[in-house]
């Protein structure tokens, strides 16, 4: 019997619920990255300024990359409504279809039975929260980290070289 026939004999609540909000999570991750790469307007915003405003003292300029600038920045926040409405359907989802066997669970009286039904809780908390989104964030940490080290490669050096704290 292969690996995958095994898998497929072994469904769990938890598999399932994972399987069902695939989808869900997919389109979290296309969030994540279209966000990411608009949180790259200020930065170029700022270099916009300084190399073409401020050298050419151009007013008009100056308004149209701040209308710009500002337009963007609205589509980052559609884009974060809509990324935070889908994890916290997908918190829903999860606790709908682990709950039922969950709550039987702790009907039945089995010792971790509350603790089950407490820690799902906390799991559909914890999905529907800011700290599971970020996580979809930290991926595009190095493509930061590059545009830095391409725009100065003194900073980007600096960068990779920080120590974490």
């Amino acid at each position: 019997m292969s690996v995958s026939q095994k898998r497929q004999e072994q469904s769990s609540p938890l598999r399932d619920a994972v399987a069902a909000c695939s989808a869900g999570l997919i389109g979290v991750f296309i969030f994540s990255a279209l966000m990411n790469v608009l949180l790259l307007t200020g930065p170029f915003y700022m270099l916009q300024i300084y190399d073409r405003v401020l050298t050419s003292q151009s007013l008009p300029t100056l308004a149209a990359l701040s209308i710009l600038v500002v337009g963007l920045l609205a589509i980052f926040g559609l884009f974060d409504l809509m990324r935070s409405r889908l994890m916290a359907r997908i918190g829903k989802l999860l606790d709908q279809t682990v709950a039922p066997e969950t709550f039987a669970g702790a009907v039945e009286g089995t010792a971790s039975g509350s603790e089950a039904v407490r820690d799902l809780r906390i799991v559909r908390q914890f999905i529907a929260g800011p700290a599971a989104a970020g996580l979809f964030d930290i991926p595009w940490m190095p493509l930061y980290v590059a545009v830095i080290f391409c725009c100065t490669p003194f900073l980007g050096g600096c960068q990779w070289s920080a120590p974490s704290c």
